[in-house]
């Protein structure tokens, strides 16, 4: 287990820019959550982890525990709500390490604030002004700009309609369980979305349709899919990115709330 939970802290610390320490404090909180709800509220839980070997430190009211009664903390449930925890305060240090990116970006005069307007929508395209542009020649010299906003400014969106940013990262599964990969990026229109997965034999294209992708708990950051039989073989990228077949795509950062907010329906 030691093992693998320093793979865990390194591979979030590399992925998504977090520094170790939070990701090691994100994994006490949620074993501490669990462990809280194995044992009495009257009893004072400590849980730490050593920094150097992954190794867990447990005690009740002051006397050690075997770190093996971790396996017995974390049932079904304890398990689920420690897993909640633990999306929750990586997402706060996106948040924050998005935040102090942009800010940098601004005081170094790479970035500008301004005010956004309600968008107009011509079809599945949005139109959105900005403060200081008037005419077509001022939007013109924006062309290529990356649009940042912060996620409590994104509009609620109709069932079965998701950002595309919040779907970037959620871990995919067939019926029976079976790991397909991660959402690395959404491709295509509103009307027809595909999800770009990462797994095993590369990167593997989904349609975003509501056949295919049976159940999309954004909660616990997981899609559930139906795949017709030789989906996988047939566009797998047997581990090419798409820089390698002459594609270059703009996409929001996963899972932070921010960027450019584009959405993507899970059509019929």
């Amino acid at each position: 287990m030691n093992g693998e939970l320093l793979r865990i802290v390194d591979a979030i610390h590399r992925d998504k820019n977090i520094a170790k320490e939070i990701v090691f404090e994100g994994i006490e909180a949620a074993l501490l959550s669990a462990a809280k709800k194995r044992f009495s509220e009257t009893d004072e839980i400590t849980i730490t982890v050593d920094r150097e070997t992954g190794k867990p430190t447990i005690t009740k009211n002051s006397e050690s525990l075997n770190p093996e009664a971790l396996g017995d903390i974390l049932g079904r449930i304890p398990a689920q709500a420690a897993k909640q925890v633990m999306i929750q305060k990586i997402r706060e240090a996106e948040r924050d390490a998005i935040y102090d990116e942009f800010n940098g970006k601004v005081n170094r005069g790479k970035a500008e604030i301004r005010a956004a307007f309600e968008p107009q929508f011509r079809g599945a395209h949005g139109v959105i002004r900005l403060s200081g542009v008037e005419t077509m020649d001022e939007a013109e010299t924006l062309a290529g700009a990356e649009l940042w906003m912060p996620a409590d400014a994104l509009a609620p969106l109709p069932e079965g309609t998701y950002y595309r940013h919040d779907l970037v990262g959620c871990e995919v599964t067939d019926a029976s369980g079976a790991a397909i990969g991660r959402v690395c990026r959404v491709e295509g229109t509103l009307e027809r979305s595909y999800l770009v997965v990462n797994g095993a034999r590369g990167d593997v294209m989904i349609p975003m349709v509501a056949q295919i992708c049976v159940n999309v708990d954004m909660a616990s950051k997981h899609i559930m899919v139906a795949l017709p039989d030789g989906l996988i073989e047939v566009n797998a990228t047997s581990g090419r990115r798409p820089a390698d077949r002459g594609e270059r795509r703009a996409h929001s950062d996963p899972s932070t709330g921010s960027g450019s907010p584009r959405a993507t329906s899970r059509g019929e």
